[in-house]
């Protein structure tokens, strides 16, 4: 099969070949339904390499098709609408923080500093966009609610 394609069309396509019903396939992989479903609609993009090796031993795919299926497993989902994030666009700019973001970014690279707490309206948002200027390789950035 076409290795270019998305890992759920690919998932879908090896299932109906194989002749399996969702249920089936959750069933012999030891995943839900539910998860098979995501899978193929794309909702989940990125599944776990355990979840891949179910599937494979699953479907009992040959070397060729279990390879395809695990490389379209670790590509990158499509951007949605030519952009280069699937988050929603935002109404309106970030604006009014940039002496905020570059104090932040300052304190973020000394090396006293181990742990910053951001608290307040916008710090969500500004952590989700692409031009997030914590996403540095050289930071170690987590997000919690």
């Amino acid at each position: 099969m076409d290795s270019s394609r998305p890992f759920g069309d690919l998932l879908r396509a090896y299932r109906s070949a194989a002749g399996l019903t969702q249920e089936e396939l959750a069933e012999r992989s030891g995943l839900s339904v539910d998860a098979i479903g995501l899978l193929e609609r794309g909702a989940r993009w990125s599944p776990r390499r355990d979840t891949v090796r179910r599937l494979v031993a699953a479907l009992d795919l040959g070397d060729d098709d279990g390879a395809a299926l695990t490389r379209a497993a670790r590509a990158q989902p499509p951007a949605a609408s030519g952009r280069s994030s699937m988050l929603p666009t935002p109404s309106t700019s970030f604006i009014g923080r940039s002496q905020d973001i570059d104090e932040i970014s300052r304190l973020l690279h000394e090396p006293s500093v181990r742990l910053l707490t951001l608290t307040g309206a916008g710090w969500r948002r500004c952590w989700r966009s692409p031009a997030n200027p914590f996403r540095e390789p050289s930071l170690r950035c987590v997000w919690r609610r």
